[in-house]
């Protein structure tokens, strides 16, 4: 935990390195979040069928959404959240020049005891 869920339009513009992207996510979380490197989990799910505002095809998004075990403060969670938006605005440059990029980032913290982990070695 966390796990960073990152869905988008497919017509984006930039070609998305995975790796370069939620490993700069990563350490925003370790930095303002006190997360385990070596725990956070990140997926990208991209999205050719789409519909946004009148079915434009300059209309796009990037949609981020974090997933944490409660604990942290508001004013970790705020400034995790405008660090990551960051990221996102700037890997996806291209795509605001471009495009109509929508970019929202979701936190979403929850107990717990609403989280069963196993790991196998």
């Amino acid at each position: 935990m966390p796990h960073l869920r990152l869905e988008y339009s497919t017509n984006i513009k930039e070609a998305l390195d995975s790796k370069e992207l939620f490993s700069a996510c990563h350490h925003i979380l370790v930095d303002t979040a006190n997360a385990d490197l070596f725990r956070c989990q990140s997926r990208a799910i991209p999205h050719d069928l789409f519909h946004i505002g009148d079915g434009a095809m300059e209309e796009a998004f990037i949609y981020l959404e974090v997933l944490l075990l409660e604990g942290r403060s508001l004013a970790q969670l705020e400034k995790m959240e405008a660090e990551i938006l960051n990221v996102l605005e700037s890997y996806f440059s291209r795509s605001i020049q471009e495009l109509n990029l929508q970019i929202a980032v979701r936190v979403v913290e929850f107990s717990p005891s609403h989280y069963l982990k196993k790991e196998f070695k």
